[in-house]
């Protein structure tokens, strides 16, 4: 979800900022807004349910996702077989069967919303399939002098056919949760009385050891003319600095490269150069970058959007921090993790249980460990650390991914 908020945010921006070429040095607003359907559609040699997302465009200062729903889509290939997709969740389309783009036939993509617009895409033809030889992660200093780790691949494509790459990566990470206590502390009050009981309880779900997993953001293209003899050597997909916590534990990053035409490829440039930090607030911005999608019903209509026939390759590899800085300073953890001793009862209102700085406690903190320091009518005998530092799924997931391995 988060992945796609973003996306969204960026063809948002880009489609208004193009539009409109005025800079304002504070938070942007839309003061002119185009109604506009955003179609995110990718079909690979891989065998699976194929997935298009649709979505509208929305307001800079808004946050939901505008999903397009109950919409019909189907792609057709050349040897007139059709795929049907369904919409799995809203905006979300899935092929109704597994398939996977093949060599030498042509798709192309029909989509017709619920209002009877209709939209339909350029035939487009699977490039040759370019696998990535090797993903390898080396310590160095990047340019702005910064210790840390470079995430690199190489891939080598003998027949020469293969000219555009993009790559993505999604990151996986351990967290392990550094006060940890096998017990919750429990309270149980009657309003207007007293506290009735305080007492430690067994957790009954994981919450040491979780993992966190983050697709990435940026559009990483590669023009293998740049590279002598169709090689690419030691091509950077990800720096991560040394004082970055996901790595203090395990990591592990799972690369995909796509072999795109040169249509998406100019697409991708395109957008990749109006999102960059530098000029996305450029007033030299002018235009509208135009897809190969186009509407069936009106001509006119701009379509934010590009269907994409790609072949992937992938690889994953595992590192833990020791292996590239062993016995070095280990980097903090996310969150200061303040131990705390809290009161019984409000000094000022001792009678109060409601008001009484446990209970408040109690919903920001976790149990970590007895107080033997605590009064009998003062502190409460626990000491508590923030949720964030003896609950891990504050940080990530407690289910462990189906492709793990220690």
């Amino acid at each position: 979800m988060k992945k796609e908020k973003i996306v969204s945010y960026l063809l948002i921006v880009i489609f208004t900022i193009t539009h409109h070429s005025c800079v304002e040095p504070y938070q942007p607003k839309t003061s002119v807004f185009e109604d506009a359907i955003v179609i995110e559609a990718t079909i690979t040699n891989e065998y699976k349910h194929q997935l298009i997302t649709l979505s509208r465009t929305r307001k800079l200062e808004e946050d939901d996702i505008n999903y397009e729903n109950n919409a019909t889509v189907q792609i057709v290939d050349s040897n007139n077989n059709t795929y049907d997709f369904n919409e799995s969740s809203s905006g979300k389309y899935h092929s109704s069967i597994e398939f996977s783009a093949q060599p030498d036939i042509n798709y192309q993509l029909f989509i017709t919303t619920t209002n009877g617009n209709s939209y339909s895409s350029e035939a487009s033809q699977l490039p040759a399939v370019t696998q990535i030889d090797d993903l390898y992660a080396i310590r160095k200093t990047n340019n702005q002098g910064d210790d840390g780790i470079f995430i690199y691949i190489d891939s080598y494509d003998p027949s020469g056919n293969s000219t555009y790459y993009r790559h993505t990566y999604e990151e996986t990470y351990k967290i392990i949760a550094p006060f940890w206590s096998p017990y919750d502390g429990k309270v149980v009050v009657v309003p207007g009385e007293a506290i009735v009981d305080y007492s430690l309880v067994l957790k009954e779900e994981e919450q040491r050891v979780c993992y966190k997993t983050i697709n990435s953001t940026n559009i990483n293209l590669t023009n293998i003319n740049e590279f002598s003899d169709h090689a690419i050597t030691e091509l950077p997909v990800r720096f991560i600095k040394q004082s970055d916590y996901i790595t203090l534990h395990r990591y592990s990053i799972l690369v995909r490269q796509y072999i795109q035409n040169e249509g998406a490829n100019s697409y991708y440039k395109i957008l990749n150069e109006l999102s960059s930090s530098d000029n996305i607030f450029s007033q030299t911005q002018t235009g509208y970058n135009r897809g190969n999608i186009t509407s069936t019903s009106n001509p006119n209509e701009k379509i934010i959007g590009y269907f994409d026939v790609s072949s992937v390759s992938e690889q994953r590899i595992y590192f833990n921090y020791e292996d590239f800085f062993p016995n070095e300073e280990l980097p903090p953890y996310p969150s200061e993790c303040l131990k705390k001793t809290p009161l019984l009862r409000d000094p000022y209102s001792p009678d109060d249980p409601e008001i009484s700085p446990l209970l408040v406690s109690l919903g920001t903190n976790k149990y970590y460990q007895n107080n033997p320091l605590a009064t009998p009518t003062g502190d409460l005998p626990w000491i508590m650390v923030p949720k964030v530092c003896g609950d891990c799924r504050s940080l990530g997931s407690n289910i462990v991914p189906a492709f793990w391995v220690e």
